[in-house]
């Protein structure tokens, strides 16, 4: 019996419910991690097979979709991992421009190969939009940042 128990009991379900927010924190970044690695054995497996920008093209939608899946399932999220809940996001975000150097490499050696390079571009587009989203946040945010301390200043 802890000497919460005067407080009704709810203190020991917080602190419950804080160790298992910790440990969904660690989830989802280990997976983040596996999700990463495996896209990264996955293209080097079909960069070995001659058909790297087919793959490639099929990827580029998986960032779109989990950012899509992410903002559908935000109360759930929000609820479960309450600040942490930033980090599938980020992930997402990352996971994206990640393939979206990778797509722009596949567009530099296609023109390099004089290949068209067209449906590269667009799959490169489509890749990069969460981590697109990501820096127009971030650039607005910091913006405001500075806008709102030089109003202190003055």
């Amino acid at each position: 019996m802890s000497w919460w128990a005067g407080l009704g009991g709810h203190a020991d379900v917080t602190l419950g419910a804080c160790v298992n927010r910790r440990y969904d924190v660690i989830t989802i970044g280990l997976l983040g991690c596996f999700m990463v690695a495996a896209l990264v054995a996955g293209l080097v497996l079909a960069a070995k097979g001659g058909v790297l920008e087919v793959t490639f093209r099929r990827l580029a939608w998986l960032p779109v979709t989990a950012l899509v899946i992410e903002f559908t399932l935000a109360k759930p999220i929000l609820s479960r991992l309450s600040y942490f809940a930033i980090v599938p996001l980020l992930l997402t975000c990352l996971f994206s421009l990640f393939l979206a150097v990778a797509g722009a490499t596949l567009v530099a050696t296609a023109r390099e190969r004089n290949e068209p390079s067209s449906r590269l571009i667009k799959a490169t587009l489509v890749a990069g939009i969460p981590g697109i989203l990501l820096f127009v946040y971030v650039t607005y945010f910091l913006s405001w940042r500075s806008r709102s301390a030089s109003r202190l200043v003055d």
